[in-house]
């Protein structure tokens, strides 16, 4: 059939279209690493806010959770900055969900998604130019399972890593495999077909590499196990860059429980986070600040030129119906396109507000002296925190000044100097808590903190970097740096009164912003 010439005016309108389709309004980059965060959770719901605090202190790029216990139909509100995926549990499986942030969530693709009554996994596909196949495993059984069955769990897995290593993906596999290996204790039955499908394939299990830090990744009272493990291949090993085991439970989920005596608990799971940072190559795509919306001004002038022009006249020509209605499309759009205004999108909240702004939702109604204990020590961790991080921006910005403005450091130089920083965040928050998991409060050891982990990022640079200028202003950051700790061992340690978290209550009762900063 040969296709019709297009009119003028719809030629010149596609054309438009196309032109506006080529401007992209994403900007591209490459992503040099990734921090993967795992936890069999037991159960998703009940520890939620605790797993919005752990995912803004460690921002992985990818989080994966298994025994979820999430049905189907059950609705989560978004984390900011990620989109999820879920299996969702049926009369046998535990769920799973994966958390992608939202700038490399196009490059994902889920392949599989299966579950059998003795093992439940999901896997998928992330990149575009280099792919990788990641594999997250819940095994129920562990050691109750009869042997055929520990088999067919790990033929299951060998065969997806086969499927990835025959496609030419990279392929990485984590989970709860309830099985001990040699190093663990073992091996059971479990294990040994663990380590037989990891000698067969070429791969390694990363808990027991050097970069790996930790042991244990389940705790029940006294009883300790490793159950849960991270597999990479072979030749792929030396890009593990860091793996935490958080046998501290800095960054594992709990929730709260109230017990006979009405002291309030901290209930944690009995599998610890598992926080690994790798080397991957992933294209990522950053939306721009502006984007193009039609207000109030712009639908009544829309509404007046679609009366002006009467372009409902198009569908009644006699041409093919189609034609007419995709002509009548293009010109709406157009004059949409018309009445269309900038601005600027808004940012997201974060994380560890929307936690702040439920315990708001909480305590409205309630007086200061009834607010529980549980709440209390959230606003009194909040606002130690805080405290914390005002050393962490006056010893960054003296830094980035000097760097700067006093000629020590190049441009691109600084740039990456700022990358690093940024990467740190999550090394400096696991330091803020000792060893009992309580908020450091001296402010000398917090001092002490954040000179470790912003001034020994520009000790070791490349010597071409740095002219002349660079021994004066480090040694100038030093001075800074060390006027600032001598003030902090004047001053007493951080602490927070009753009457502080009354007035951080008052505020958040008046419906007043999030104003829980209390001076230093």
């Amino acid at each position: 059939m040969i296709q019709q010439k297009q009119p003028k005016e719809q030629y010149q309108e596609n054309k438009k279209d196309k032109k506006k389709k080529k401007r992209k309004k994403t900007i591209e980059k490459k992503l040099k690493e990734v921090t993967i965060y795992y936890n069999n959770i037991r159960g998703l719901k009940s520890k939620w806010d605790s797993l919005l605090i752990a995912i803004e202190k460690t921002t992985p790029t990818i989080f994966a959770l298994v025994e979820t216990h999430m049905e189907r139909g059950e609705k989560l509100e978004e984390i900011t900055g990620y989109k999820i995926i879920r299996k969702d549990r049926n009369s046998q499986g535990g769920g799973i969900a994966i958390g992608f942030k939202k700038d490399i969530f196009e490059s994902v693709v889920q392949l599989e998604a299966k579950e059998t009554e003795n093992m439940e996994s999901m896997w998928v596909q992330i990149g575009t130019t280099t792919k990788y196949r990641l594999g997250v495993i819940y095994a129920p059984k562990g050691e109750k399972a009869k042997v055929k069955e520990i088999r067919e769990i790990y033929q299951g897995v060998e065969q997806e890593i086969l499927k990835g290593q025959e496609e030419g993906h990279k392929v990485l596999v984590v989970g709860d495999f309830n099985s001990k290996t040699k190093s663990a204790g073992g091996p059971d039955k479990g294990g040994k077909e663990l380590e037989r499908m990891t000698r067969e394939r070429d791969c390694v299990i990363v808990n027991d590499l050097e970069v790996t830090e930790g042991k244990w990744t389940r705790v029940e009272k006294d009883k300790k196990s490793v159950l849960d493990y991270m597999i990479i291949e072979k030749t792929e090993k030396d890009s593990v860059i860091q793996m935490l085991i958080d046998e501290e439970r800095r960054f594992t989920p709990y929730h709260v429980i109230k017990e006979d005596n009405e002291e309030i608990k901290e209930q944690y799971t009995d599998h610890n986070a598992i926080i690994s940072t790798i080397k991957w190559s992933i294209n990522i795509e950053r939306s721009n600040e502006i984007k193009e919306v039609i207000g109030k001004k712009g639908m009544s002038k829309f509404r007046e030129i679609l009366k002006g022009q009467q372009i409902s006249r198009i569908l009644q020509e006699k041409e093919a119906f189609q034609d007419r209605y995709n002509r009548w499309e293009a010109k709406v759009n157009n004059i949409m396109n018309l009445c269309k205004t900038k601005v600027k999108k808004k940012k997201e909240q974060s994380n560890r507000v929307r936690v702040l702004m439920r315990a708001k939702q909480k305590i409205k109604k309630l007086k200061p002296s009834k607010i529980n204990r549980s709440r209390r020590k959230l606003l009194n961790r909040h606002i130690i925190h805080e405290r914390q991080h005002r050393y962490a921006r006056k010893i960054q910005k003296t830094i980035e000044e000097l760097r700067k403005n006093g000629g020590g450091m190049k441009e691109e130089s600084f740039l990456e100097f700022k990358r690093k920083v940024k990467g740190k965040q999550q090394e400096i928050a696991s330091e803020m808590v000792n060893e009992k998991g309580e908020m450091v409060s001296e402010k000398s050891k917090i001092v002490d903190v954040f000179k470790k982990f912003y001034v020994d990022l520009f000790k070791k640079p490349d010597k071409e970097s740095f002219n002349e200028a660079q021994v004066k202003s480090e040694s100038t950051v030093e001075k800074k740096i060390k006027n600032m700790k001598e003030v902090a061992n004047t001053q007493e340690a951080l602490t927070v009164t009753k009457k502080e978290i009354n007035d951080v209550v008052r505020k958040l009762k008046r419906r007043k912003a999030l104003i829980w900063r209390v001076e230093a």
